[in-house]
C-alpha cells in the first residue's frame, strides 16, 4: 500500500468518524430541544398555577387584613370604655374594703 492509499484510507476512516460524531451530535441536539420544549411547557403550567394561587391568596390576605383592621378599630374604640370600667372596679374595690373595715 503506497502513501496515497494510506492517506485515502485514513481520510475515509476520519470521514466515517466525523459522520458518526455528527449523527451523535444531531441526536443529542434533538433530545435537548425536546427536553427544552417539555421544560417550557412545565414552566407555563407553573406560571399559571402561581397566578391562580396569587389571585386566590391575594383575596384571602385582603380579607384577613380587613378583619384585622376592623378588630384593631374596635379595640381602639373600646379602650376608653375599658379604662373607665377598670377605674370603676378599682373604686368599688376600695369602697368594699372601706365598708368591711367600718363594721
Amino acid at each position: 500500500m503506497n502513501n496515497e492509499e494510506k492517506i485515502l484510507s485514513i481520510l475515509e476512516t476520519m470521514q466515517g468518524d466525523i459522520s458518526s460524531m455528527k449523527d451523535n451530535i444531531y441526536g443529542r441536539l434533538n433530545k435537548l430541544e425536546a427536553e427544552q420544549e417539555e421544560m417550557a411547557a412545565a414552566i407555563r403550567r407553573i406560571d399559571r398555577s402561581v397566578m391562580i394561587i396569587e389571585n386566590e391568596h391575594g383575596k384571602k390576605i385582603g380579607a384577613l387584613f380587613d378583619g384585622y383592621q376592623a378588630s384593631l378599630d374596635r379595640d381602639k374604640a373600646l379602650e376608653p370604655r375599658v379604662t373607665q370600667l377598670e377605674r370603676t372596679v378599682d373604686r368599688h374595690g376600695l369602697e368594699i374594703l372601706t365598708l368591711k373595715h367600718a363594721k
